[in-house]
């Protein structure tokens, strides 16, 4: 199956790393056809490994790496592809586009969040 993983806090805060390095900890993984999108975070990869499975194996051998805190999402090309095919933004030249990832239940948490904060 072919999966996308995108790394929270890449290159930010003082955690630096070289997509090589990063392509390079995947492939040790035993995973195929990893590449990166630039310098992005987001690596491209297969595996016949579920996403759960593949999370907790990533973040572990990027933390030992790397020597940070790893942490992940990992999405199948249908779940990426998704994403895309439900943006609901005309393209523009003039403005960027961005989508937000979280996990599962994180529009919840965040709607509470922001009803605390901000309707009190």
């Amino acid at each position: 199956m072919k999966y996308c993983a995108l790394l929270r806090g890449v290159n930010v805060n003082g955690t630096s790393m070289k997509m090589v390095e990063v392509c390079k900890v995947f492939a040790d993984a035993l995973l195929c056809h990893v590449s990166s999108v630039l310098a992005t975070g987001n690596i491209l990869f297969s595996s016949d490994k579920s996403s759960s499975e593949l999370k907790k194996i990533l973040e572990k051998a990027l933390s030992r790496h790397f020597n940070y805190e790893a942490f992940l999402f990992i999405k199948t090309k249908e779940d990426v592809l998704e994403i895309f095919n439900k943006n609901p933004f005309t393209k523009s030249d003039d403005l960027h586009i961005y989508a937000f990832v979280g996990s599962e239940g994180i529009t919840e948490i965040l709607l509470d969040e922001f009803k605390f904060y901000f309707l009190k």
